[in-house]
């Protein structure tokens, strides 16, 4: 019976099965799995990994080279560092699980903020408000009455020409001047 089942693992098992294996856990990334959690990126690893005769230090670097750069971050600012694969397993996956509940709270807020803003009428917004936003739209009315006052219908700012928006932009990058007066056509 020993004989069969040395004889059947010859003939059948993969010869370059840790070769293979380290190829597959050295090209493996988070980003790579398909839920892209760490908790899934750490069981593909632990699958691997089973097949490898590597030493802890070296599957824990390998394990944190894949891991998702906020999370490496993350992870790099803690005052104790794990010690085990198992610990940075366990520390990483709690990391993600925290920054992913941030990141669905962050993207509701976000939704609602935008369900807020929905239905309402800009009206004559100053032009401060719109410039700060720039992603805002500008309604209509606010259009009419920017032409109106002889202001950029783009930036709601003092009466300039299209083309010199731009210069004013640079010029406001390089000094922190909002100073369209100086830019305006004479």
């Amino acid at each position: 019976l020993q004989t069969f089942s040395e004889e059947f693992l010859r003939a059948f098992s993969d010869p370059d099965e840790e070769r293979a294996a380290a190829r597959k856990i050295v090209e493996l990334h988070q980003e790579d799995v398909d839920t892209k959690s760490t908790n899934e990126y750490a069981t593909k690893f632990k699958t691997l990994a089973a097949e490898l005769t590597w030493n802890d230090a070296a599957l824990m670097a390998q394990f944190s080279k894949g891991l998702h750069w906020k999370t490496k971050e993350i992870l790099s600012q803690r005052e104790r560092q794990p010690s085990t694969l198992r610990s940075l397993m366990n520390t990483s996956i709690t990391i993600d699980n925290v920054r992913r509940e941030n990141e669905a709270s962050r993207k509701k807020e976000a939704g609602k903020e935008k369900e807020k803003g929905k239905g309402k009428a800009t009206g004559s917004t100053s032009s401060k408000t719109i410039t700060e936003n720039t992603t805002t739209r500008v309604s209509k009315e606010e259009i009419d009455r920017r032409k109106e006052w002889g202001l950029c219908i783009k930036c709601g700012r003092g009466p300039h020409k299209k083309r010199k928006r731009t210069k004013m932009r640079n010029r406001e990058k390089r000094t922190g001047a909002l100073n369209c007066e100086s830019s305006a056509p004479k």
